[in-house]
């Protein structure tokens, strides 16, 4: 069973980055912009603000399985793997700490699974606007690294 108390913490934590990226402090402004759209996006709010709730809970639980699944079990193979994957960001293993394992498969996940499939819409889209894919892919990478974090310092 899931400890439900770091995951609804993890979840408030990706929509609060998510909220602050896409606000007037950050990329807001730009992000209407490049959209070319008026305020629709305040067109029933509190639906859209429930499926993002939604939507922040599956990412906190998918990344809380998969940090539980790649660090507390014995698939060291796999652990190990995906640990020389990312040694970027550490080069002694015995000092490595949960946090930067939890950031480490956190950017597995984004690279391999979020990164990808904006790549691939980006190649289809009739739009091909880079700064729109930067601007979504690098918020959804931060959210993943805060989420991350949120979990590794509360499970």
């Amino acid at each position: 069973m899931l400890p439900i108390n770091p995951i609804l913490a993890a979840a408030a934590a990706n929509m609060a980055i998510g909220m602050f990226w896409y606000s007037e402090y950050a990329f807001g402004p730009l992000w209407k912009k490049l959209k070319k759209e008026g305020s629709s996006e305040y067109k029933d709010l509190y639906q859209r603000l429930t499926i993002q709730a939604v939507a922040s809970i599956m990412v906190a639980s998918a990344l809380y399985m998969a940090i539980m699944t790649f660090q507390k079990t014995q698939m060291t193979y796999a652990h190990e793997a995906f640990t020389q994957f990312y040694s970027l960001l550490v080069t002694d293993k015995e000092n490595t700490t949960e946090l930067i394992e939890s950031i480490k498969t956190s950017c597995f996940i984004w690279l391999g699974f979020v990164f990808s499939g904006a790549l691939s819409c980006f190649a289809w889209s009739n739009q091909m606007n880079l700064q729109i894919l930067v601007i979504k892919t690098v918020g959804t990478l931060v959210q993943f690294l805060v989420t991350a974090a949120v979990l590794s310092a509360l499970a």
